[in-house]
């Protein structure tokens, strides 16, 4: 999933859980009327290793990360604390969870609900609340490998030789290591002794 399509499912599986506008904080549009929710999505690091499928018939393996973020909530207007309290416990919820779930994304690790109410022109307080969300998701991205589907030796060679040849021939798919075209040879040297 790229970043795009999460932040738009994020933005569908949110807008059920609150009354009030959802925006993506810093956009150059005006603000909406009070109340009204902003969303952030924090530095997107990657988790743990990638996970490479078998190579297909094709050449083609699929290989898949995980990502991880941090999603900060604000509110802004009356009862501000209240209404993230509320979105906090329906993070809690099995109901919400799966809705998550079956859009591939983990929402877990729901800090505490922040009153971060501010002064707005040094005249009166603009009361706003924060509250942070971890999402988790995965990503899966295609890379052409190629395999070998013929391979004939040139040599006798066995163990315990410097070394030998193997001499192939790219199949019919046009696949063989990668770059090699249908029918091109190519010839892999291997050494033995390292074995």
């Amino acid at each position: 999933m790229t970043i795009d399509t999460l932040k738009s499912t994020i933005y569908t599986l949110l807008d059920p859980l609150f009354s009030e506008a959802i925006i993506w904080a810093d956009q150059s549009a005006p603000r909406p009327a009070l109340p009204y929710v902003s969303i952030k999505l924090g530095v997107v690091t990657p988790v743990g290793e990638a996970h490479y499928s078998d190579v297909d018939s094709n050449g083609v393996q699929t290989v898949t990360v995980t990502r991880e973020a941090v999603l900060n909530v604000q509110r802004f207007g009356t009862s501000s604390v209240s209404a993230l309290e509320t979105f906090a416990d329906a993070l809690r919820k099995n109901t919400v969870l799966d809705l998550f779930s079956k859009q591939n994304i983990s929402a877990f690790n729901v800090s505490d609900v922040t009153d971060i109410a501010i002064l707005q022109n040094g005249i009166a307080i603009e009361p706003r609340a924060s509250v942070d969300v971890s999402l988790r998701w995965s990503r899966q991205i295609t890379d052409t490998v190629g395999i070998i589907q013929t391979v004939i030796t040139s040599t006798t060679s066995q163990v315990g030789d410097p070394g030998y040849s193997i001499v192939g021939t790219a199949g019919d798919s046009g696949v063989g290591p990668y770059g090699t075209k249908t029918g091109e040879t190519y010839q892999i040297d291997i050494d033995l002794d390292a074995y």
